[in-house]
């Protein structure tokens, strides 16, 4: 019997690791894998301090497409029978500003100021165009994915936030063309995935140029298998398939490298532990305990890059000098504690501004939303 198999009927949410609580025992299975694509997401921008080469890392850049399916399925599994009542859509839009933008805007705000107080001491910063000032204002609205810079700008990774929100402000209208007709989300789905093929060789290595253009496909399928959650269901699989599809889907990236067929990988993947979560009573007491690990996805993405900036690029590099193996070692110990602030910024930061800004605005608490 596995440790992700079959073990017991338990399906109400339990404390797991670092007293972390599930929001819900729906998607335990796809929290665990957000949670290691983040990680896997800080191993491509840490590489070359841990030894490894861009070619070894670069397939892994498809978690963040990963991230979109996920986000996908969860936002019509909250919202999909609600957004179309008067007033939804403003507390819709209230709920994922007070999910995603604090730690956004504080994230920006402190790249602007290393950028500021490098040129005020006179020290030279890598990647000297990340600081352009002119980029802030796209990038503290959200539209830096879409238009408004040509580059990778502050925290560089909050392109993908800024699709997510395009997304958002469609899916009112997907969602109704959804409750139409189910497959048209689907076939919506892959005809994209065809067109951007054919227009645009490469599209699913897009991220400050126009990157919007991955959340397009990726947030369709989630909403698909949302509607067909009844169908897909019925389909009984075991729980011990979970390792073998996230260690296959690393290992095609690894070897594979970024292509359409990773990109099909990892949208199957999604599919995969999808049909498991639609099986709560086969979660295992170990799935039950690593799941709420998801909650630690957004922190660990939106903090990376300046974790990295500060602990590694400054003070591993600059200060203590550190080079060869020492460095690699030195990035490899800082992992946990990445994970030790990004659970600090969610207790003492992210989730104070969250219930500030709902209880100004209105917006009730969305039990299962996730990050």
């Amino acid at each position: 019997m596995s440790i992700f198999g079959d073990r017991g009927h338990d399906t109400h949410p339990r404390r797991g690791l670092f007293g972390l609580t599930p929001e819900s025992d729906t998607f335990l299975h796809l929290d665990l894998m957000r949670f290691i694509a983040s990680m896997r997401i800080v191993l491509v921008h840490f590489a070359p301090r841990l030894g490894l080469t861009h070619a070894q890392v670069d397939g892994m850049n498809a978690f963040v497409d990963v991230f979109f399916v996920i986000s996908g399925i969860v936002i019509s599994h909250v919202y999909h029978a609600r957004i179309a009542q008067p007033g939804a859509f403003r507390t819709f839009l209230v709920a994922r500003v007070a999910r995603l933008v604090p730690l956004h805007v504080l994230a920006t705000l402190a790249f602007v100021g290393i950028g500021l107080l490098s040129a005020m001491v006179g020290l030279a910063v890598n990647d000297a165009d990340k600081y352009d000032l002119s980029c802030l204002p796209p990038s503290l609205l959200l539209t830096h994915a879409i238009i408004g810079c040509d580059k990778p700008v502050f925290n560089f990774v909050s392109w993908s936030i800024s699709a997510e929100f395009a997304m958002y402000l469609l899916f009112p209208l997907l969602m109704a063309a959804g409750l139409w007709r189910r497959w048209l989300l689907v076939v919506l789905a892959a005809g994209f995935v065809a067109l951007f093929s054919w227009a645009d060789p490469g599209w699913w290595l897009r991220t400050y140029d126009h990157g919007v253009l991955r959340a397009v496909p990726a947030f369709l399928l989630g909403m698909g298998l949302h509607l067909y959650r009844a169908e897909l269901g019925r389909i009984a699989l075991p729980g011990w398939l979970f390792v073998p599809a996230v260690a296959g889907l690393v290992a095609a990236m690894t070897l594979v490298g970024a292509g359409l067929a990773v990109l099909g990988l990892s949208y199957g993947c999604v599919v995969l532990l999808f049909i498991l979560d639609r099986r709560p009573e086969t979660h295992s007491p170990l799935l039950r305990y690593l799941a709420p690990l998801g909650q630690l996805t957004y922190s660990i993405y939106m903090l990376h890059p300046l974790f990295h900036a500060i602990a590694l690029a400054l003070v591993a590099q600059r200060i203590a000098h550190l080079e060869g193996m020492a460095l690699h070692l030195a990035t490899l110990a800082s992992l946990p504690v990445l994970i030790g602030v990004s659970y600090l910024s969610l207790v003492l930061f992210e989730t104070p501004a969250r219930r500030w800004i709902r209880a100004r605005w209105g917006a009730p608490r969305d039990k299962g939303a996730a990050g």
